[in-house]
């Protein structure tokens, strides 16, 4: 399964390591909610949230992994690793935008200090940047400002008590990494 796991992941530039329960851990009484991973063009957004210059950009890889509060569940921190940066902070989930008043919203705020960014949550399965005024990012011919959810049916990743994802949601996506059975 380790081996079929590194391979899966491998075409998509994230580390196997990234499965590991310790790097998943914040150190606090949280669990791993999900794990977002993309390819975004540059743009200010983009690169005042990552720290990546803008200048020498031309692409930037995302992880974002969301944890939340073991006990209530509720949204606690996140951990962004990309290209040559990493972030740590605080995320929570906010209604509505001036477009869409029923649209659930993820902010992430960066500890010590940085700039916010706002996600439109589409699903479960994807994740949209949004800019100050709460509007989707258009990306261009190179790509969008899309994060797409990573699934795994790995237990160091859904934790000491081996929760899976619901049901469908293992028969629609998990299913594309590591098969059917």
């Amino acid at each position: 399964m380790a081996a079929a796991a590194a391979t899966a992941l491998s075409g998509l530039a994230i580390a196997p390591k990234a499965w590991s329960k310790t790097m998943l851990s914040t150190g606090t009484d949280s669990t791993a909610l999900a794990v977002f991973v993309g390819t975004t063009p540059c743009g200010p957004i983009a690169n005042e949230f990552t720290g990546f210059p803008a200048q020498t950009c031309e692409k930037i890889k995302w992880q974002l992994t969301l944890f939340r509060d073991a006990q209530t569940g509720r949204p606690n921190t996140f951990l962004y690793e990309g290209t040559r940066t990493s972030r740590r902070g605080t995320w929570s989930v906010q209604r509505g935008t001036p477009f869409h008043p029923e649209a659930q919203v993820y902010r992430l705020m960066p500890t010590p200090s940085g700039p916010a960014l706002s996600l439109l949550s589409v699903d479960d399965s994807v994740l949209l940047l949004l800019d100050e005024e709460l509007r989707v990012l258009v990306g261009d011919a190179g790509g969008s400002y899309a994060l797409n959810r990573l699934w795994c049916k790995c237990p160091a990743f859904w934790g000491a008590d081996r929760r899976r994802p619901p049901q469908e949601r293992e028969e629609n996506a998990g299913a594309l990494l590591f098969g059917s059975g």
